[in-house]
């Protein structure tokens, strides 16, 4: 019995099976039309901003050039995500969402804030979009949100535990797209 229900799911879910294996592993990409497509990678500038003389504590952020990425989607069909990790381990914890500050002619994406002295460190979580992942196959996963995302601009960053910036970089690739 086990076994026919297995395979009636096999037959009946056929856009798992018909996903195409992603490029490169740690980027994600979107699906339309039953292809594999590039949000758009930008250079991020790693930007620390102390308020207060540093006693009103640091905020840490990406910034993007640009007003808006070129890659658009509506509110009501959000991107169907896709990404190839290393291992089986994840995406959730090695990646995260956040939506854009317009500051000028950049894209800021705040990713955290260190408290002053006698504070501590917490993420941005009015910015930050709560993502799943579910596993499609092997090292292959599709992430959704949590919620619905509102208009403006969103970048998913990779982990800062899995970047290097204090081993000389000032910069990381990130992946942009829009809701209109």
């Amino acid at each position: 019995m086990k076994s026919v229900l297995l395979f009636l799911l096999i037959i009946f879910s056929p856009t798992l099976q018909d996903i195409p294996e992603p490029d490169f592993s740690l980027r994600p990409y979107y699906l339309k039309e039953g292809k594999l497509n590039e949000f758009e990678r930008v250079d991020a500038v790693f930007e620390s901003k102390a308020k207060g003389m540093g006693y009103g504590g640091v905020e840490i952020s990406y910034s993007a050039e640009g007003l808006k990425s070129p890659v658009r989607f509506t509110s009501s069909l959000t991107p169907h995500i896709v990404i190839k990790m290393e291992d089986n381990s994840d995406p959730a914890e090695g990646f995260a969402v956040f939506m854009a500050e317009i500051k000028k002619d950049r894209r800021r994406f705040v990713t955290g804030k260190m408290g002053s002295a006698f504070g501590s460190n917490k993420s941005n979580n009015e910015k930050r979009v709560q993502i799943s992942a579910k596993k499609i196959r092997e090292k292959v996963f599709e992430i959704s949100f949590q919620q619905n995302l509102s208009p403006g601009e969103y970048a998913i960053i990779p982990s800062q535990k899995n970047m290097s910036i204090a081993a000389g970089s000032q910069s990381i690739k990130m992946n942009c797209f829009g809701i209109d």
